[in-house]
């Protein structure tokens, strides 16, 4: 089961947005807001994510870091999960 608005129609209104996590949540709650919209599991998105970041020529912490703090800043917290 999908918990956000990934797959659904066009025609569907989605009333589910891109939030932050404030329970699964490290330090900012991006990984488990994001992890949480698509239905995925926030550890094995977390661990991606620090493997991308670290072992892929040109995806380097840097802008993962950048990334992860504009999430921080940019999307709302959730008060649901």
């Amino acid at each position: 089961m999908v918990s956000g608005c990934f797959g659904a129609r066009e025609s569907e209104e989605c009333s589910i947005r891109l939030r932050r996590a404030t329970r699964d949540r490290w330090i900012w709650g991006g990984c488990g807001g994001i992890a949480w919209y698509f239905g995925w599991n926030s550890t094995v998105l977390r661990i991606v994510v620090a493997l991308l970041a670290i072992f892929i020529p040109g995806v380097s912490v840097i802008p993962a870091v950048l990334i992860y703090v504009l999430l921080g800043y940019l999307v709302p917290e959730a008060k649901e999960f």
